[in-house]
């Protein structure tokens, strides 16, 4: 179960995304990639090895899968923009 920031209860999706000023954006950072709000708040960490074997070896994701996921979670409040919280 989901709740709004009034408390409401949320069926609609990640009403937390309107809390926190749009647009957000990934950025390359040294080890993986920051999802920063507009405001520049970090939002998410999401950690990566160049290469596919010292992933493995690590566990945690290669470079390329880092970049999809956070561009994925930047794209958050656009999605949740049609939510009707």
């Amino acid at each position: 179960m989901t709740f709004c920031a009034s408390g409401a209860r949320c069926t609609y999706g990640p009403c937390w995304a309107k809390e926190t000023s749009s647009p957000w954006r990934a950025d390359k950072i040294a080890g993986g990639y920051v999802v920063r709000d507009a405001n520049g708040r970090a939002l998410a960490y999401i950690y990566s090895r160049d290469n596919e074997a010292d992933a493995l070896q690590a566990k945690v994701l290669t470079k390329d899968e880092a970049r999809r996921i956070a561009v994925n979670i930047a794209r958050l409040p656009q999605l949740a923009a049609g939510s009707p919280c």
